[in-house]
């Protein structure tokens, strides 16, 4: 190949990598190992714009860049020095141009495909990181709802993860073609500590009267790392509150449903017979209870909603009673409290409810029963229905305007609250179709037990 044949050459070459400046810094930053990395992982990939043969590609360019020496060094040398290096090596590589070419075109979704593959390298570090060692401590308890720790050998020092950061790890590993047996041990455990946060996230919701709190020590040996001969030897310990006896995860999971099943059944009870529990839901039931310690007054503003703002006189010297049966206590002390309070304050349920009573009469002489409206102007045409009903402005105990954020809780105390009233007066629901779909079948199997198919107090 003669001077001017070079000259060309690698005028041409300089042309290419011109379509892409960054692509020759990439080349210089990337080793023949790393390269073939890169090649197993478009094996493994759905990315259907690079294939093992680009890469190939790559690699003689990798190759060629190596030949001329480290980007460090030459940043040490003159430019003709540089250019020096270039033809003499376009002359040893006749067909370095068309894999230049077809790397510059491919550029792209190679560093897509890096992408891909540092996520997946660090994916394996923090599996291997948690395999290590690894403590998981989940709580009903809202400030300690859910913390992950395990010691980065590397660094020498603790990493704390967040419920989000285990989620998106366990979303990686499932979206990977090969779930290999680490990864597919990693899902298992992951799901397993989401399904128990979900258990414990719903008794918080439900106003469980203790503070629950589960301990998981993680520790995995992965035996001949290779694909086809993996072997997964762990250790898995759940411990339980203060009880130092280790247990495994389907106990642990009967024994919340256990809780969770007692709860809902001795609420319902509760408001099936209890007039001024009714006013209750949820976490309403503990602001309650620890006030019967704390004495401080963030439940006043609950008190006022109950009584319709005519709470004025609070209570000294209660006395919550303890008979072993947490959840019973809880709903007990709740109710005999408010008792106390409604009394202290002069007031009864007939007193609360007096501006609500309906008025007006339809055909068959009084309204009764539930009656579905469709609306555009929601707030103001509630309030109209309203003011016709009784005569009054509404009150906020009555009337339950709906949102994404309503919970099946507050559903289920207001629909009893209503349905079971003994004053023949007026309560509101609005906004049904802003609520998710667990919270829509709440209202519709409420109905469904107020009122049997076929009932006519549905209109």
């Amino acid at each position: 190949m003669d001077e001017k044949e070079k000259n060309n050459k690698l005028i041409d070459i300089l042309l290419e990598f011109k379509k892409q400046p960054e692509s020759i810094i990439f080349l210089f930053e990337k080793s023949i190992q790393e390269c073939r990395n890169l090649q197993e992982v478009a094996t493994q990939s759905d990315n259907n714009y690079v294939n093992v043969n680009d890469l190939l590609d790559m690699e003689k360019c990798i190759e060629f860049c190596l030949s001329i020496g480290k980007l460090e060094d030459l940043k040490n040398i003159n430019d003709n020095e540089i250019i020096n290096k270039l033809k003499e090596n376009v002359s040893k590589n006749e067909g370095i141009l068309a894999y230049i070419q077809s790397y510059v075109n491919n550029y792209g979704q190679i560093k897509m495909l890096q992408g891909s593959l540092d996520k997946s390298e660090a994916l394996k570090y923090i599996v291997q990181g948690l395999f290590n060692s690894s403590t998981y401590i989940l709580s009903n308890n809202e400030k300690d709802k859910f913390k992950c720790t395990y010691i980065d050998k590397e660094k020498n020092n603790q990493v704390e993860l967040k419920m989000e950061d285990i989620k998106g790890y366990r979303e990686r590993a499932l979206l990977s073609k090969k779930i290999t047996p680490d990864y597919k041990y990693f899902i298992e455990t992951i799901t397993e500590i989401i399904n128990i946060s979900n258990i414990l996230e719903e008794v918080s919701m439900k106003g469980y009267p203790e503070i629950i709190t589960i301990k998981m020590n993680l520790k995995v040996n992965v035996i001949n790392n290779n694909d086809k001969e993996m072997k997964i030897d762990p250790t898995k310990e759940y411990y339980l509150d203060d009880d130092n006896s280790k247990k495994d995860y389907q106990e642990i999971r009967e024994r919340l449903k256990t809780i969770l099943s007692d709860l809902k059944t001795r609420q319902i009870n509760a408001y099936e017979n209890i007039p001024v529990i009714r006013y209750l839901y949820g976490r309403q039931f503990n602001l309650l209870s620890n006030n019967f310690k704390t004495k401080d007054d963030n439940i006043i503003p609950l008190l006022k909603y109950i009584t319709n703002d005519a709470y004025k006189k609070g209570l000294d010297n209660f006395k919550p009673q303890e008979s072993g049966q947490k959840i019973q206590d809880n709903i007990n002390n709740c109710e005999n409290y408010l008792t106390k309070v409604l009394k202290n304050n002069g007031l009864d349920l007939k007193k609360i409810y007096e501006t609500t009573i309906i008025k007006q009469k339809d055909k068959s002489g009084k309204y009764q029963g539930v009656y579905t409206y469709l609306t555009e102007k929601l707030e103001k045409e509630l309030y109209q229905i309203y003011k016709y009903l009784t005569g009054n402005n509404p009150i906020a105990q009555n009337v339950l305007l709906c949102n994404k954020d309503t919970t099946s809780e507050e559903i289920t105390s207001f629909l009893y609250r209503a349905i079971k009233c003994e004053f023949e007066s007026c309560f509101i629901v609005g906004g049904i179709e802003l609520l998710g779909n667990n919270q829509k079948v709440t209202i519709l199997d409420l109905l469904n037990h107020f009122f049997p198919k076929g009932d006519e107090k549905i209109n």
